[in-house]
């Protein structure tokens, strides 16, 4: 096989390094243009599209066994999101939705399977303040085979962030946020050191923190950057644990609909 699981992996973190330093240094924060979430009145509509790839273990990956064994999977999806938005004077507030469509590759076959298609979608709402931001709203997950552990099922979409979105904050998110990422792992992250580069906007942020994956823990990092002078927004994540790996990549462009 040309492409392995290992060397996607170089490739894709690669690549998530090199648009995170390019486009962190190519412009000063300060000519970088005013987005249209800045201004009570504004409205705008986001959409995105991007991909995950990943591998990692998982227990009691089979609800069918008494004892179930480790098992080894990984993962690649393309996911897709769209949002309304409404500025208000320190913050704003949308409603969206989210999708993925995706593969499950088992290392060993299990039960004469050797792997799964998924899909998922999901509607969510959000307000964002200058010290608080809230974000609620479930992800249906639908796989062909119902006998493994992403069976059919609703699964809560969240973020609770408290602090300063212009500067530091912290996060809680469950099945949301950078990168797009849709599939049911990692289903939980703290972002214990959140940075806004002093925008209000949300176009720009840092994120370091921790991840549960498989139910181990992780390593994660996120960035959000506008590309160039347009609002086009590179976001992208990578979570990592030793033998655990799953990276988030997706282009975000924000269509401005104040002037109706």
């Amino acid at each position: 096989m040309l492409f392995t699981p290992s060397l996607i992996k170089k490739l894709f973190t690669f690549f998530l390094l090199y648009l995170i330093s390019s486009n962190l240094f190519a412009f000063p924060i300060d000519t970088l243009p005013e987005f249209p979430t800045k201004g009570h009145g504004n409205k705008w509509v986001e959409l995105g599209i991007g991909g995950s790839i990943g591998s990692h273990n998982v227990s009691d990956f089979n609800r069918n066994f008494w004892n179930p064994p480790d098992e080894r999977i990984t993962t690649q999806s393309i996911n897709f999101t769209g949002s309304y938005n409404y500025g208000l004077e320190r913050g704003w507030i949308g409603i969206g939705f989210k999708g993925s469509l995706g593969t499950v590759s088992f290392e060993e076959e299990i039960v004469n399977q050797t792997g799964f298609t998924y899909t998922a979608i999901g509607s969510y709402a959000v307000v964002e303040q200058k010290l608080v931001g809230f974000a609620a709203g479930f992800l249906f997950i639908s796989n062909e085979d119902e006998s493994y552990f992403y069976e059919d099922d609703l699964y809560p979409i969240l973020n609770i962030r408290i602090g300063n979105i212009s500067s530091y904050y912290v996060d809680i998110v469950c099945f949301d946020e950078y990168g797009m990422g849709t599939f049911p792992q990692p289903n939980f992250s703290i972002g214990i050191i959140n940075y806004g580069f002093d925008d209000p906007s949300g176009m720009r942020k840092a994120r370091f923190g921790a991840a549960s994956i498989g139910g181990e823990t992780a390593v994660t990092i996120g960035f959000r950057h506008p590309i160039s002078q347009a609002p086009l927004l590179f976001d992208g994540a990578v979570f990592y644990s030793f033998g655990q790996f799953i990276a988030n990549i997706g282009i975000r462009y924000r269509f401005d609909m104040s002037w109706k």
